[in-house]
């Protein structure tokens, strides 16, 4: 009775459950009348929420038989799952959009760093006096970390872009990337 596209553990599913299932469908699911629409979204909604069919069962004083039909019936399972595909694919979307904006920050950075160098060189040049300023040291310090950083958060996005088109990185893999 139980569709094969379904794995047991997908619905929280035993063989006892799965015998007291197919013996409900055959018994004519019986109590399911007394159900309601919004008993139905409920039950849908506390399965989403990761409650068991047995705690769902509890809550609503019903069968598990009655919530596990549904769960069968409507395909919460596959719902779940595309439910869940959906939000990791979006919460990729949004690391890549930080990772995205971690490098626009640094080129900024970059940029600012190594116009103030050249200007304080062209200083230099123009008075004649070349100091090597405990300031301007600094300022080399930090353009040449900021470098470094640039290049690895460059080096590590494009092994994780070549490495993750469909490799399935988890989410912490991938904002470490980022950090």
């Amino acid at each position: 009775m139980i569709s094969n596209k379904m794995p047991l553990e997908a619905l929280y599913l035993t063989e006892k459950d799965i015998r007291r299932l197919e013996t409900f469908e055959l018994a004519g699911t019986p109590g399911l009348s007394t159900t309601s629409d919004k008993q139905k979204e409920e039950m849908k909604f506390l399965y989403f929420s990761g409650l068991s069919p047995s705690q769902i069962a509890q809550r609503f004083r019903v069968k598990k038989e009655i919530v596990l039909y549904f769960a069968k019936k409507f395909d919460w399972y596959e719902e779940k799952q595309e439910y869940a595909k959906e939000t990791q694919e979006r919460m990729n979307e949004r690391i890549r959009m930080a990772e995205l904006t971690a490098i626009d920050t640094l080129m900024y950075t970059l940029h600012f760093l190594c116009r103030n160098i050249k200007n304080q060189i062209n200083d230099s040049y123009r008075t004649g006096e070349f100091s090597t300023s405990l300031v301007f040291l600094k300022q080399f310090d930090r353009f040449l970390r900021a470098y470094e950083v640039f290049n690895k958060l460059q080096r590590e996005m494009a092994a994780v872009q070549s490495t993750s088109a469909d490799s399935g990185f988890s989410t912490e893999t991938r904002l470490k990337v980022v950090t």
